[in-house]
């Protein structure tokens, strides 16, 4: 249930605390990363910076201050 996984842990950061979601490319198409990008953002992250990780998607998501 990715829905439930970004509410659980958008419930368990701090305010300003982030986390690096990474899928090996691989595994996963980009347009199903980018779906998961959705609901990180429907559960209340933002998205941030998407650093370089050889063979791999990536994102930074960030639980804003309130």
């Amino acid at each position: 249930d990715p829905a439930g996984f970004f509410a659980e842990l958008f419930g368990l950061l701090k305010p300003d605390g982030c986390v690096l979601l990474a899928e090996p490319t691989g595994h996963v198409k980009a347009s199903d990363f980018e779906s998961a990008l959705a609901l990180a953002e429907k559960s209340g992250f933002s998205i941030g910076e998407r650093p370089r990780i050889r063979r791999s998607l990536t994102a930074i998501l960030t639980k804003p201050a309130p």
